[in-house]
């Protein structure tokens, strides 16, 4: 899961360059993706002031989640705000 992680982080940073940086961080059973500077970061706050819990715009978690599915892992998602580099952590907990 972890190289799933580091390649979908890449391609959003260096490929599209959606996000300005990436760290991965592995913590027991959970994995997250933690981003900094979020091109998506003024339309997912306004879409959070709707109401909204789990910014389902994301295109970061979308594809992370899908392509942890397609290689077998299963996993829980919960993202975090971070406004003070206009980011996220996005963890992944894996369930049996």
């Amino acid at each position: 899961p972890k190289d799933v992680l580091m390649e979908i982080g890449r391609i959003f940073s260096d490929e599209i360059g959606f996000i300005e940086s990436f760290e991965v961080v592995e913590e027991g059973n959970n994995m997250s993706l933690v981003v900094d500077k979020c091109q998506g970061w003024n339309l997912t706050q306004k879409i959070l002031s709707t109401g909204v819990d789990i910014p389902f715009t994301c295109p970061i978690m979308n594809v992370a989640e899908a392509a942890l599915l397609r290689s077998g892992k299963h996993a829980h998602r919960k993202i975090e705000a971070r406004p003070e580099v206009r980011g996220s952590k996005i963890t992944f907990s894996f369930v049996d």
